[in-house]
């Protein structure tokens, strides 16, 4: 059997990147694994090697016994945002500008004065 594949057609499909992970070692509650919350460093890996790499991050929080997100999950969580948010608080491309001798289609939408906006 032939398999036959329309390039047009693949053109027309996208499928956005996902990262699924568990802020604990599995995705239900175990108050065992309390200790065993990834630290916002491991945290910061995932992100830089998730949306760093354009795909979205979905990061798995369990709620505990009480309904609630437990501590050590929410201390985890601060941190990491507090790493990213002082990584990324200077625009290092305020004021840049981009020049192309092509791109693609030579569309406008394409156009290397989208690349800083």
């Amino acid at each position: 059997m032939k398999f036959r594949i329309s390039f047009p057609k693949l053109l027309k499909i996208w499928i956005v990147g996902q990262c699924d992970v568990s802020i604990r070692p599995g995705w239900f509650y175990h108050q065992s694994e309390d200790s065993l919350v990834k630290t916002p460093q491991e945290l910061v890996d995932i992100y830089y090697k998730s949306v760093g790499r354009n795909a979205v991050l979905l990061i798995n929080l369990p709620p505990d016994k009480r309904g609630l997100i437990h501590e050590n999950d929410v201390k985890a969580l601060k941190e990491f945002k507090q790493i990213i948010d002082e990584t990324f608080a200077v625009n290092l491309t305020e004021g840049a500008s981009s020049t192309a001798s092509n791109y693609r289609l030579n569309h406008d939408k394409f156009a290397p004065k989208n690349v800083f906006i």
